[in-house]
Formats: C-alpha cells, sequence, structure tokens
C-alpha cells in the first residue's frame, strides 16, 4: 500500500506522570508527519494492543469483578469459577483482555495445527476454495479448554510482554526515524 507506520506498543503509555502518554502520542504523530514531509510517502501511528491499555484508564475492576467476567468468557469451554480463580491469581494486575487473549491463544495453536494437518498453508486455498464438487471441506474441531492450556498461553504472553518492556520494542521499528 505504500503507507510507512510509525508503531508504538500501549503499554509504553503506561506512565506515572500526568501528560507523558499524550506527549508520547504527539511526538509520534509529529515522526509520521516527518515522514509524509521528507520521504513524500503516507504514514500512519499504529499503537498495538490499545484496547488492553484502555481498560487501564478510570475505575478499575475489583478481584471478584474480574472473576466475574472472566467466568463468562470461559463458561462455554466448562472452565469452573474455582479454576477462572487459580488462573486470575497466577496472572495478577492484568487487564481483562489478557485473559481473552489467553482463550485466543489456544485456538491459534489449534488452526495451526490444522492449517499443516490439511497441507499446510500453501495449500490452504486449493483445499478451501478450489475443491471438487463433491470433495467435502476439512472440518476444524475447535480446541478444548483446559486450565493447564490458558496457564501455557499466559506464560507465554509473559514472556511477551516483558521482552516488550525491557526491549522498548516499538524503538525497533523506528530506529531509523529521529524523534
Amino acid at each position: 500500500m505504500g503507507i510507512e507506520p510509525v508503531i508504538m506498543s500501549a503499554g509504553e503509555l503506561e506512565s506515572e506522570r500526568a501528560g507523558e502518554p499524550g506527549k508520547l502520542i504527539r511526538e509520534r504523530y509529529r515522526t509520521a508527519s516527518q515522514v509524509v514531509q521528507n520521504q513524500g510517502k503516507m504514514s500512519c501511528l499504529m499503537i498495538n494492543d490499545i484496547d488492553a491499555g484502555l481498560g487501564r484508564f478510570g475505575e478499575q475492576p475489583n478481584l471478584e469483578d474480574i472473576v466475574n467476567i472472566v467466568h463468562r468468557m470461559y463458561e462455554k469451554d466448562g472452565i469452573s469459577k474455582d479454576e477462572v480463580i487459580s488462573i486470575v491469581n497466577k496472572f495478577p494486575n492484568q487487564a481483562l483482555d489478557f485473559y481473552g487473549a489467553l482463550r485466543s491463544r489456544t485456538y491459534d495453536r489449534s488452526i495451526s495445527k490444522w492449517v499443516d494437518d490439511i497441507g499446510g498453508v500453501e495449500n490452504l486455498g486449493d483445499k478451501l476454495l478450489k475443491r471438487r464438487k463433491n470433495e467435502k471441506l476439512p472440518v476444524f474441531t475447535p480446541p478444548k479448554q483446559t486450565v493447564e492450556a490458558l496457564l501455557e498461553s499466559g506464560y507465554s504472553l509473559l514472556k511477551e510482554q516483558q521482552l516488550i518492556m525491557e526491549t522498548r520494542l516499538s524503538k525497533e521499528y523506528m530506529k531509523n526515524i529521529d524523534d
């Protein structure tokens, strides 16, 4: 598309000092503006996981609220309230979006395996779109959600969060642009 994105993480917007997040966003918009002026390319500001960060402003849900909300997320998967409590206790101080991401991660792994099982990404279009008249579509079976699978996803997400915070990953995307 020819667009040069300026990318930042919502984690960078967490600050104890009033005005710092706004200042950071203005700086990044300025960087995007410089891309347009200096390179003649369209530019945009992308804030990864902004939905997770937005949950941190204003009134915060208490532990009971979080458990009830997460239990509703996992209810159809057969995860009990006690199991939800253990998951929430393993990952304290996380935005509600984090717990939704745990469930999504287990689906992502299952979908990846399913794609490999039906012939890989290279053959996916043929398997789904160019099949013969009487040929049936491959069947995807949703994963059985377990506490173990959700915890595994949670630990993986924690590692990613830590990596972003330690390396300020968005700086890597902008290494050739002066702030």
